[in-house]
């Protein structure tokens, strides 16, 4: 049972981009996400993330909330003004109480603070992916 109330399962290949300035938190990140069954791209700032939003059909979008080229308002806002914009979760470890409602009323969906477990990302991605 996961922390949000549902199961985690293995999902069918959905694909999640994860966008990070952190080369850590995206292998971390990846691994987790590709172990579960889903296919991961990774971008390490807000113009590559958007690129790869572009180029193909993504499920889900998980983002920092703090990247070098844009902020996390910036980039959702970004995000949501797509054509079929997938889902989004932000993470980060600088998300106070304020930013969590800029976040939630800019349009994401979810947000993680850094640092969370592994069965933590994976509950709240099948949560939101509706597995």
């Amino acid at each position: 049972m996961s922390a949000y109330g549902g199961t985690v399962f293995k999902m069918g290949k959905k694909k999640i981009l994860v966008i990070d300035d952190e080369p850590c938190i995206l292998q971390v990140l990846e691994i987790h996400l590709s172990s579960a069954g889903y296919d991961v791209i990774c971008a390490e700032d807000g113009a590559a993330g958007l690129r790869c939003l572009a180029e193909g059909d993504v499920n889900l979008v998980i983002c920092d909330f703090c990247l070098p080229d844009m902020d996390g308002i910036e980039l959702i806002k970004a995000i949501k003004a797509a054509k079929a914009a997938p889902p989004l979760v932000v993470i980060s470890g600088y998300l106070d109480d304020l930013n969590e409602v800029r976040v939630k009323q800019s349009g994401a969906l979810e947000y993680l603070r850094k640092p969370f477990s592994k069965e933590c990302l994976l509950s709240m991605v099948a949560d939101v992916l509706g597995a």
